[in-house]
């Protein structure tokens, strides 16, 4: 299948990988950068990525939010020294095959 034509990003292995969205802002002194792995309603899928980041060598971070009127559980890696560390963080996250990933600052 060819990829689409109004999404910028590559063809790697034969599949079509969107290029990431990125906006570069400063971060302030008092917030933290983490990568969030993904908010989740559901116990076994927190338990699902911990394990899968686990084996990747990360530690998550797990903590409470409402979104609406449900209560999530947010998957979490960090804090993060600094946005290159977040960047490899994410790089390997991404590689492999979490692609909900991002980077948070709070």
């Amino acid at each position: 299948m060819p990829p689409p034509t109004t999404v910028a990003g590559d063809m790697v292995d034969g599949r079509f990988v969107p290029a990431p969205v990125v906006a570069e802002l400063p971060v302030k002194p008092y917030e933290q950068i983490y990568v969030q792995v993904g908010a989740f309603g559901s116990p076994d899928n927190v338990t699902r990525v911990r394990a899968r980041l686990a084996s990747l060598g990360q530690q998550a971070q797990v903590t409470q939010t409402v979104a609406g009127r449900q209560r999530l559980q947010r998957v979490r890696v960090g804090p993060l020294a600094s946005v290159e560390s977040a960047d490899a963080v994410l790089s390997q996250i991404l590689q492999a095959g979490l692609t909900d990933a991002k980077i948070v600052v709070d």
